[in-house]
């Protein structure tokens, strides 16, 4: 039987880390169109809104669950470090993002669909380069 605080397999691990991205999704993609729509605020001026509550969400999803028994002690820095990774991240999603709204406008009307592209292919970068950094199983904080 497993821990409570020991680190899950691969794939396991990973699993919930989709399950934490769909919920980050669901954060980015929920405000950023209720920003444009309801308050008439420009789509990269809601995303400066929606993601870093998605960001957030997804820490505390990921380090309690995907990778739990894993991470630094020192919340604040962990945190700090989830940052870093998730801008990196960004910039792939922030680039999918606009090329899917340069390509095709009208996904504008529909801004979940270039936030789900862009997010899946910064969610595989963000949970590799987070599984092999931030969270290695082999420096658990316990």
């Amino acid at each position: 039987m497993r821990a409570r605080d020991e680190p899950l397999e691969l794939h396991k691990s990973f699993a919930l880390f989709v399950l934490a991205a769909a919920a980050g999704f669901v954060v980015d993609a929920g405000v950023v169109t209720f920003l444009v729509r309801e308050l008439a605020w420009g789509p990269w001026e809601g995303r400066l809104v929606s993601f870093p509550l998605a960001v957030t969400s997804t820490w505390l999803l990921n380090r309690r669950y995907a990778f739990r028994g894993t991470g630094h002690s020192d919340q604040r820095v962990e945190y700090a470090a989830y940052w870093a990774i998730q801008l990196a991240g960004a910039g792939v999603n922030f680039a999918i993002y606009g090329l899917c709204l340069h390509l095709a406008p009208v996904l504008a009307q529909w801004l979940f669909v270039p936030v789900a592209i862009g997010g899946i292919a910064a969610m595989l970068f963000n949970f590799t380069v987070a599984r092999s950094t931030v969270y290695r199983a082999a420096h658990p904080t316990r």
